[in-house]
């Protein structure tokens, strides 16, 4: 096929032939005649054009054409590899893609399958549940009804019951004067045992009795028959995990005699007679914890209690209020009964220390301040005075 490429400046006379095949000469001056002319025609033309020709051979022609045959087959060649490559990926991809639907919907069988035990696991348990919940009910009305049968406290008044009851004369509880010589708000710091045993000292005066008082402040409870007592306090314990230890309230108490007084839950204190220290821990040889309805029973406080932690403890540091609070309702802290056995009631030491003339009435930095009312004043005004403290 002819090629045109622009021509240059200068003009061609004639055009420029190749020959390639000079085996027949009759032809190629045939074609060379016939070139010529055509040139010749063509040389006019690409006169006014401005273009030259180049005329080839037909076999050159051809083999240009196989050629670019030849370098398009092997483009193509290239491509269908390719095309092949991507096809494959692509039934992988496939193949990979039909494994995971098959896994998907053996997970969605799997699941179900799971679902539908789990939801008859759940059935059975809310059964159970509603079984175990059922017999809490029973057990909880069996409790009730056997705690209002057996109340904590029936034990230890029991075994004081036991106890022979005081047979000589005191002053009816109900019908008791108030002491005079201090009140219970006097009897919550610390060291107001040494300062109620001094002013117990003085008001006495030098009537006979024991040497020593013994006062639980809001912790003295009476068995029903007025005379024997139970007194709650903490239990002889230690606890390295807390860091404290506790003595009980009475160590070194046993068959030792003493002159017990006790409140109403009120600011009066009363004497109530010359008691013994009765041990009752083979009760409960572990304590009693304060959630074994101490408060119901008794009608003791945790601050009540506190109070009385603080002055058992016989490990320093001490415990806070705070600490002793939290020990308590925890259980950490345990609690002990105490038995009080009336064997005696001192009538001369009950006037001594109700008069109405020994009455305290100011601390001062040295000690105590004693107010003495006239001797010689009517008796009617101190007997007047004493109905007035009564049951305060």
């Amino acid at each position: 096929m002819p090629n045109s490429i622009p021509r240059s400046p200068r003009r061609l006379s004639r055009p420029v032939s190749t020959d390639t095949d000079g085996s027949n000469d009759n032809s190629s001056r045939a074609e060379s005649g016939n070139s010529q002319r055509t040139s010749a025609t063509q040389t006019d033309n690409d006169d006014k054009s401005g273009i030259v020709t180049i005329q080839v051979s037909k076999a050159f022609a051809e083999q240009a054409a196989l050629n670019t045959i030849t370098k398009l087959q092997g483009e193509i060649s290239v491509l269908e590899d390719t095309l092949k490559e991507n096809q494959e990926r692509f039934d992988n991809m496939t193949t990979e893609m039909m494994v995971i639907k098959d896994m998907i919907a053996d997970g969605k069988a799997s699941l179900r399958k799971h679902k539908e035990k789990t939801k008859a696991k759940l059935s059975k348990y809310k059964a159970r549940i509603t079984d175990a919940e059922e017999t809490i009910r029973r057990l909880k009305k069996a409790a009730q009804t056997q705690n209002a049968a057996h109340s904590l406290r029936d034990e230890p008044e029991a075994e004081m019951r036991r106890l022979p009851a005081y047979q000589g004369s005191r002053a009816e509880k109900d019908n008791m004067d108030p002491i005079t010589f201090i009140d219970k708000k006097n009897c919550c710091s610390m060291g107001w045992e040494r300062e109620f045993q001094e002013r117990f000292d003085k008001a006495r005066k030098s009537v006979k009795s024991a040497s020593k008082f013994l006062y639980l402040p809001g912790r003295t409870f009476f068995v029903d028959d007025s005379q024997h007592a139970l007194a709650i306090g903490p239990l002889a314990q230690k606890s390295e995990a807390h860091n404290f230890e506790l003595a009980s309230t009475l160590d070194g108490m046993v068959d030792e005699e003493r002159e017990l007084f006790f409140d109403l839950g009120k600011d009066s204190i009363f004497y109530a007679g010359t008691y013994r220290y009765v041990r009752l821990d083979h009760l409960y040889p572990d304590g009693v914890p304060y959630s074994n309805n101490i408060h119901g029973e008794f009608g003791l406080t945790i601050r009540t209690l506190s109070q009385t932690v603080v002055e058992s403890q016989i490990q320093r540091p001490s415990l806070r209020h705070e600490e002793i609070a939290e020990l308590i309702k925890s259980d950490t802290i345990k609690l002990e009964f105490i038995g009080l056995q009336c064997v005696g009631f001192n009538y001369e030491l009950y006037h001594s220390i109700t008069d109405a003339t020994c009455a305290f009435t100011s601390h001062e930095a040295g000690g105590v301040k004693r107010n003495y009312t006239d001797a010689s004043a009517d008796s009617s005004t101190r007997t007047s005075d004493n109905k007035r403290r009564r049951r305060e």
